[in-house]
């Protein structure tokens, strides 16, 4: 295999200053959120083992930031009352979460193997009719126990519910959930598979009938980041058709997010939210991506009708191997090698950039911390985290943190607007540092080719 040298021309990592203010709602938004229209959801996704077994750790560093939205995930709903090593259970951390004040957003029914079990062929249709009945149970549970604490919640159904996910993480290669051939099944099969999330989407809303329901996608077609991964996909596709497990429907929606999104609005009723999922540089880590999220909200805010958020989007630190970029800048100060965590604020400044300008409603990064003693399926997944934990489990956020912390910081509200032309407020000193170095077209070019 060839071997390339990455060039990135002309980056300038000179620091810049933002205003104070950046207020929220430059651009119309289609819908609103039911109760929370005037609200930017300012949040973060916590890993639900960590955020059960260093429950008061992530409590504790959250209090001191922006951030008034998290969202657990992927919580066990069907085994919320499992403890962990220091006595906590999923329910007890979810607990301490609202009486802390945060507000919460919680996938119910997500089928991954730690949740629901092993779905083979012959427990294939009851897993799909008990799907009721345990989200009508989880929701029960939380309702009872954070229901005094006053917080807002969503309720996510399932997760990322695009045809090509529940295939991939079928895989052996990833094995969130099994068996490939049922969860293949449930993801082809358009009439069972709504039948499923349908009984979700049922048991949520008569255990909690004025809560707020979203359902969310992995809004990265597969040819948007073309390598190995992405033809090994494509060739998967080829045999499963031959194969007779693939028709052509199906085929044409693993390759477009958005027919599933129009297949949903379709099919399930009383969905409150829409949230997308966005990971561009998944495998291929250069140059940082992001540019293109927010239009991605804006297209799908203006076909549906419905408020979006963005519940997911990241950059993993680990994967392929990276040779080292040479770097060519008329700044002689800039630095001569990007790192890893450089490429990630990179990403950060792109995607929030892009997101501040479109009609997003809110932002949940994936992913506040991973326990490094775990390792998990496949080894991308352990470079998301944005706390490194230091000696005494100190967390020390990594630069792309400090950057979306502070761009929360400098979101207000149209309200905000009002009161500071009253002088009932005063704009504070520019807080916000960018990082100014967008790869040019031609780099991009290289890199793709």
């Amino acid at each position: 295999m060839p071997c390339f040298r990455f060039i990135v021309h002309s980056l300038n990592f000179e620091a810049i200053h933002s205003p104070r203010l950046l207020f929220w709602r430059r651009v119309p938004l289609p819908a609103r959120i039911k109760g929370l229209e005037e609200e930017f959801l300012k949040g973060i996704n916590v890993h639900s083992p960590e955020s059960r077994d260093s429950c008061v750790e992530t409590i504790e560093f959250l209090r001191k930031t922006p951030i008034e939205w998290v969202r657990i995930h992927p919580i066990p709903s069907r085994r919320l009352r499992i403890k962990g090593p220091s006595g906590i259970s999923h329910l007890d951390s979810i607990e301490k979460f609202a009486e802390a004040g945060f507000n919460l957003v919680i996938p119910i029914e997500v089928g991954v193997k730690e949740n629901v079990g092993v779905i083979n062929a012959a427990r294939l249709r009851s897993f799909v009719d008990e799907s009721y009945g345990d989200s009508f149970k989880a929701v029960k549970q939380i309702e009872t126990r954070i229901g005094k604490y006053n917080r807002r919640i969503i309720y996510g159904v399932e997760n990322e519910i695009d045809t090509k996910e529940w295939i991939l993480q079928s895989l052996p290669s990833v094995a969130w959930r099994e068996t490939p051939l049922s969860w293949l099944e449930l993801s082809v099969n358009k009439d069972l598979k709504f039948k499923r999330l349908g009984h979700i989407l049922k048991g949520i809303k008569e255990a909690s009938p004025n809560s707020l329901t979203m359902v969310n996608f992995e809004a990265d077609d597969p040819a948007e980041d073309w390598n190995s991964q992405t033809s090994f996909i494509l060739a998967a596709q080829t045999v499963f058709s031959k194969m007779g497990f693939l028709e052509k429907d199906a085929r044409q929606r693993m390759n477009n997010y958005r027919l599933d999104v129009a297949e949903a609005m379709r099919r399930l009723k009383n969905i409150d939210i829409i949230g997308l999922d966005n990971y561009p540089n998944y495998f291929t880590k250069i140059p940082p991506r992001g540019q293109n999220i927010g239009r991605k909200v804006n297209h799908i805010a203006h076909v549906t009708k419905k408020p979006v958020i963005n519940i997911e989007f990241g950059y993993t630190r680990e994967g392929a191997k990276m040779n080292p970029l040479e770097i060519r800048s008329d700044n002689p100060t800039a630095p001569q090698v990007l790192s890893a965590e450089d490429l990630q604020k990179q990403f950060f400044l792109n995607a929030l950039s892009s997101i501040e300008n479109s009609s997003s409603q809110g932002t949940f990064p994936w992913v506040l911390f991973l326990d490094p003693a775990h390792y998990y399926k496949p080894k991308e997944e352990n470079g998301f985290s944005l706390l490194k934990i230091g000696s005494n489990r100190i967390f020390d956020p990594v630069p792309a943190l400090d950057l979306y912390l502070n761009w929360l910081d400098a979101i207000e509200t149209e309200e905000d607007r009002i009161r500071l032309d009253k002088g009932e407020i005063s704009q504070n000193p520019p807080r916000i540092e960018k990082i100014e170095s967008q790869p040019s077209s031609e780099t991009e070019d290289q890199v793709n080719s």
